[in-house]
């Protein structure tokens, strides 16, 4: 009985509710001064002319179906106050509006750009912009009631691509909420794209909230963000991508109306940015979180944090063809459970705590934990340091076996002061205590081991000679997997660049030997079913296993060595000697199976040979 009167008096209000078209007045004006105080449903069906200022009051909603629109002339404006309310849907409402539409607090939810004109990028057309729908958009937003106008709201973007040929500046507080997509909590199926040296969103005020967006620069070129913030933001699930400097720019020093103090994002990511995927810089940038963030393939460090004060990190990931992945300054930031792809290289200040995870392979110049005693095997890193380059943490990487007694120290010694006492249960190192963290150490995310591989032999992440006899000054360094795709280098003392004797190249899809850093340099080349050059002149990829010689191939060594290749004619460039040869790689009647160098010199002096019938 009760659901039922409660329905009686939900259909008693609706059933009041006054339906009016402005189509009935001469204005929109004059039709809100004749409905007066009653509660009215006034809708819009076609175009009404707006050419003075419209206060739209509370006992009204506008209803504006497809094909209605409000029209801005001369002077025309049009005010929602608190109470008032608004209904369309995602097609265009305000035409010549790019000012002179006030929601003010209390009336709509949220508004949107498509109300303005946006629409989204139909690839095989032109291009609409939708830059100054996104920008009346965020100015629509009205005074709250006590008077105060630096009030945001909520800008709700629909699925598509949208384009915005100038940066979208966020001046005051507001929630730019966009659609997640269903295929992976991180990606988004809203997407803003801006054209080359153009940062993306310039956030200049605190206390924003974005989340679900896409922010991508069509051409990377010399300038721009993908956000550049200035003050405390919340951001989810914000994807930057393709901007010639950092995806995500927070810089912020209150001297200069900018503090982003206690900002914070998480499940967000930056691919591909010409600078860093996150910087974080100045006095008030500090005392932020961000969680699980992923920096992959930006030109600079993944996440850069040179802040004041420090902020925190947790669960993050890393992973560049630059090789850098973390890297802290002064502040006393903290990376919790932080994780890096094999070959990456971090540089953490001496104030930040690491707790955790693996910021990358680091040479060996970083202190390893070194275990004597009567047992066997223990073996540790430091994987945190506070305050002054102080220790804070000790990870263990072998427990060991059968211990009495031992001793704990740090091995190279690049701290002074430390005092470490190891922990002894049922005869394994469990724990190294800090007695006294000293000064001057550096994290060691990852040690240089050799360590029992779990199906036999050994894993190492470096081989190194650490203590050369006599006459041995250049005995090769072997390094494996020491960077991306390398499986296995040389190095020794003079060489320029190490040698990669064995390394993975994406382009062609093989494994090669080259000198790292120098083009053209390819030595030997093994062809496998990935593949994607080697044809040998042939319709399709060299059966796996084949060797080839990008570069030709040397016969005899020393002075008696003679190089062989493959072209079209004989050498005009470059210095030969007698008996070099290169194969004619297109041969055909009456023509030469290849040519001959008979007077060494640059090109040197080159004949045909093998007369081919014709």
């Amino acid at each position: 009985m009760r659901y039922l009167l409660l329905l009686a008096v939900l259909l008693a209000a609706v059933s009041s509710l006054h339906a009016d078209d402005v189509g009935k007045y001469e204005s929109l004006a004059a039709a809100i001064k004749a409905i007066g105080t009653t509660e009215t449903d006034l809708q819009v069906t076609d175009r009404q002319i707006v050419s003075a200022a419209v206060t739209v009051p509370a006992n009204i909603r506008l209803v504006i179906s497809r094909g209605g629109q409000l029209v801005k002339e001369d002077k025309g404006s049009i005010t929602f106050v608190a109470g008032s309310n608004l209904e369309a849907g995602l097609y265009q409402i305000f035409s010549g509006f790019e000012t002179g539409v006030t929601f003010n607090a209390g009336s709509v939810t949220a508004v949107y750009p498509e109300w303005w004109g946006a629409h989204p990028v139909q690839y095989g057309k032109p291009r609409p912009d939708s830059y100054a729908a996104f920008k009346a958009a965020f100015d629509s937003f009205g005074p709250s009631e006590n008077g105060i106008n630096n009030r945001g709201g909520r800008i709700n973007l629909s699925n598509g691509d949208y384009y915005l040929s100038q940066t979208w500046v966020i001046s005051k507080p507001c929630a730019i909420v966009g659609q997640q997509s269903a295929l992976h909590p991180q990606l988004s199926i809203t997407r803003l794209l801006f054209p080359e040296n153009t940062t993306g969103i310039f956030v200049r005020t605190g206390y924003t909230t974005i989340c679900d967006l896409a922010v991508q620069c069509l051409r990377k070129d010399k300038t721009g963000h993908g956000l550049d913030i200035g003050g405390t933001v919340y951001l989810e699930r914000v994807n930057a991508s393709g901007f010639a400097e950092n995806g995500f720019n927070i810089v912020a020093k209150a001297a200069e109306g900018r503090n982003a103090n206690c900002w914070s994002m998480t499940d967000c990511t930056a691919i591909g940015n010409g600078g860093d995927g996150l910087f974080v810089s100045g006095p008030d940038a500090n005392a932020g979180v961000c969680t699980k963030f992923n920096g992959t393939f930006n030109g600079g460090w993944q996440i850069h944090d040179e802040s004041l004060l420090g902020n925190t990190y947790i669960q993050c990931h890393a992973h560049a063809g630059s090789r850098k992945a973390y890297k802290t300054g002064i502040g006393l930031s903290v990376l919790v459970g932080c994780y890096a792809e094999m070959g990456q290289n971090s540089e953490i200040g001496p104030g930040t705590v690491t707790l955790g995870g693996v910021l990358g392979a680091l040479d060996n110049i970083y202190p390893i934990v070194v275990i004597t005693g009567d047992g066997n095997r223990a073996t540790g890193i430091v994987a945190g340091v506070g305050l002054n380059g102080a220790l804070t943490h000790i990870l263990m990487t072998n427990f060991g076996s059968g211990y009495t007694k031992a001793t704990v120290g740090i091995y190279p010694p690049s701290g002074t002061g430390a005092v470490l006492t190891p922990v002894i249960t049922d005869g394994r190192i469990t724990a190294v205590k800090i007695e006294n963290g000293g000064t001057g150490y550096k994290a060691h995310t990852r040690s240089a081991r050799i360590v029992p591989h779990y199906n036999g032999g050994f894993s190492a992440d470096r081989i190194f000679v650490a203590n050369r006899a006599a006459g041995s000054s250049r005995a090769a360094d072997v390094i494996l997997a020491d960077r991306a795709n390398t499986l296995l280098s040389f190095s020794a003392l003079g060489m320029a660049s190490p040698f990669d004797a064995f390394t993975w190249d994406e382009n062609t899809g093989s494994f090669e030997s080259k000198f790292r850093g120098a083009t053209n340099s390819s030595g030997i080349r093994f062809v496998s079913d990935l593949s994607k050059t080697e044809t040998g002149g042939r319709g399709k990829i060299l059966p796996q296993g084949s060797v080839s010689f990008p570069n030709g191939f040397w016969i005899g060594g020393g002075a008696n060595g003679r190089q062989q290749n493959t072209g079209t004619a004989a050498p005009v460039t470059g210095e030969h000697a007698q008996g070099d040869i290169v194969w004619n790689q297109a041969p055909s009647p009456g023509g030469f199976v290849g040519w001959v160098c008979i007077q060494g010199g640059t090109p040197g002096t080159w004949k045909g040979f093998g007369k081919i019938e014709l």
